[in-house]
Parts: structure tokens; C-alpha cells; sequence
């Protein structure tokens, strides 16, 4: 026969279920409260810094689960200039990171000791600079070839609002063209998914109306003071399209330059400017025009 379950085992064995039935029960409401919340890892060094969102305490150096929105963030810290900034939480947010500055001997002491709090935050900030560069670079692969740089031209590139970037070629007339066939050479790029522009100035950016059936005789009579001073190139027609070149010649070094893509569209008996004429064509600035004519003209 088994001896009777002493009261004080009883009691031990009551407090262990119930500790575990709290336990479940504020994993089970931490979830809940989770519910549409995203983790974000909060580091604002140092990070004895008080965070707050919209007034609210966050806890710095560790995890929080935060409604996506827009909030005021306030960080401070005695000896510590005040940093607020608004910033937007996102499904996709992973971190909120800062650094406060000292404003006295004591902080610059404090910022001293804690030196590891700041190497933490520029490591995190090291690393998703890495990523956001390998990402972008996927998502515009030209990236990957610029800057570029020579005696004769520069081709540099700056962000967009959008994160898209903006191509600039910077270069006199007579080289200009040398940085297109750069352009239209690198290696699985499709030069005409990308906003360009020219620091060069466009001679043919304001031709003057007029109507021709003739396209030689259009194009000769839309610059009437500038055409005398470049040669005309070989053209094909594609559909309703014109496609050809503007262009100066050196005979006395047998080279050209300063040219210009020109395509035209006809309309009835008479053409007209499908776009500006450019050094190289775009989507960006020829969107109107069907990508194959624009790959057509970039290749004359």
C-alpha cells in the first residue's frame, strides 16, 4: 500500500502547475500583443540612451515590436545633445540605430567608455550599407561599371528620390560620343533602361517647324543655322520610323564626333521629331517611342 502524497509535496506540485500556467498563459498574451507588430532592434548609442517614439519609452539595445507607421523619435541622454528625427516603421524594418554627440567633458568621458556602443551601431550601419549596395546593383546592373573616368569624359551617377539612379556623362561635344559607344558596350546592359543626361550642350534640342515630305530636306530645314556645320548619316526606315544620325567631321584627323541620333515618325506625307534628337535614346527620354526602334537608332 502506497504511502499517502504528503501536503507539502501536494503544495510543491500546486505552485509548480501554476507557475506554469502563467508562464503559458503571458507567452500566450506577449504573442497576441505581438499580432501586426513588427521586430525592430533598437541600438542608439550609447545604449543607456532613453528612446522614445511619439512620447513613448522603448527599450534601447535590444528588440521592440512596433506598429508600422510614422513616428517622432526622441533620443537623449544627460551630458547628451537631444536628437529628434521622424522616421517611418515599415514591414521591412529591421533596425532603428543613432548616436547621440556629447556636449560637455562628461559626456566625451561617457562617449569614451562606451566606445563599444558606437563601433556596434557604425558595424550595423557598415553592414546594411553592404546589402542595400548589392541589392540595388542586382536591380540596376549598370552600377556595377560606374563611376567611370579618363582624360576624356567622366560618367558618374546620384540617386533619385526612388532609389533609381541618374546617369551623367560629363564630357566637351568632341568626346561625348566616345562615352556613348562606352555605354552602348558594357557587357549585359540594356543602356536604354536608364535616365541619362548630357553636360554637353544639346545644339539640337530646338528645331524650327516646318513641313517636308523630304526627310534629308526636314531635318536640313529644322536647323537652318547650325545644319551647314555637320554631315548627315546613313539612315534606315523602320515601320512609320526614320532613324538617323548628325554629325562634325575632322578631316584633318579623319574623325567624327559631336553626333546626334535623330529619329523621326511620319504622319500623313510629312515627318516630324518622334523626340528630341540626343546623343544616345532612352525610355527616359523617348518614352513614346517603341523600345526596338529606340535600340536601332542608339546603334547607328
Amino acid at each position: 500500500m502506497s504511502k499517502p502524497i504528503s501536503k507539502h509535496i501536494r503544495l510543491i506540485a500546486i505552485i509548480f502547475v501554476a507557475i506554469i500556467a502563467v508562464v503559458a498563459i503571458l507567452a500566450i498574451v506577449t504573442q497576441l500583443n505581438r499580432i501586426g507588430k513588427v521586430p525592430v532592434v533598437v541600438k542608439y548609442a550609447p545604449f543607456n540612451s532613453s528612446v522614445k517614439l511619439n512620447g513613448q519609452k522603448i527599450r534601447n539595445n535590444t528588440t521592440n515590436y512596433l506598429e508600422p507607421g510614422e513616428y517622432e523619435l526622441i533620443a537623449e541622454l544627460n551630458h547628451f545633445d537631444t536628437k529628434t528625427e521622424t522616421i517611418t516603421i515599415s514591414d521591412d524594418t529591421q533596425y532603428i540605430l543613432g548616436s547621440l554627440l556629447p556636449s560637455n567633458a562628461e559626456g566625451e568621458n561617457i562617449a569614451t567608455n562606451r566606445q563599444k556602443d558606437y563601433l556596434t551601431v557604425e558595424g550595423i550601419y557598415g553592414q546594411l550599407a553592404s546589402v542595400a549596395g548589392d541589392q540595388i546593383k542586382q536591380k540596376y546592373p549598370i552600377l556595377q561599371y560606374l563611376p567611370i573616368n579618363n582624360n576624356f569624359y567622366s560618367i558618374s551617377f546620384a540617386y533619385k528620390d526612388d532609389g533609381a539612379p541618374i546617369i551623367t556623362v560629363d564630357s566637351t561635344p568632341e568626346f561625348t560620343d566616345i562615352a556613348v559607344q562606352k555605354l552602348l558596350s558594357l557587357k549585359n546592359i540594356d543602356i536604354t533602361n536608364y535616365e541619362i543626361s548630357f553636360t554637353a550642350t544639346n545644339s539640337f534640342a530646338s528645331p524650327i517647324p516646318n513641313n517636308s515630305a523630304d526627310p534629308i530636306l526636314f531635318i536640313k530645314s529644322s536647323y537652318p543655322n547650325i545644319i551647314n556645320n555637320y554631315k548627315i548619316g546613313e539612315a534606315q526606315v523602320v515601320d512609320n520610323y526614320y532613324l538617323t544620325t548628325v554629325y562634325t567631321y575632322n578631316y584633318s584627323t579623319d574623325t567624327t564626333y559631336g553626333r546626334y541620333r535623330i529619329i523621326l515618325k511620319k504622319s500623313a506625307d510629312t515627318w516630324a521629331f518622334a523626340a528630341t534628337p540626343q546623343p544616345l535614346f532612352t525610355t527616359a527620354n523617348s518614352p513614346d517611342i517603341p523600345i526596338n526602334i529606340l535600340h536601332q537608332a542608339n546603334q547607328l
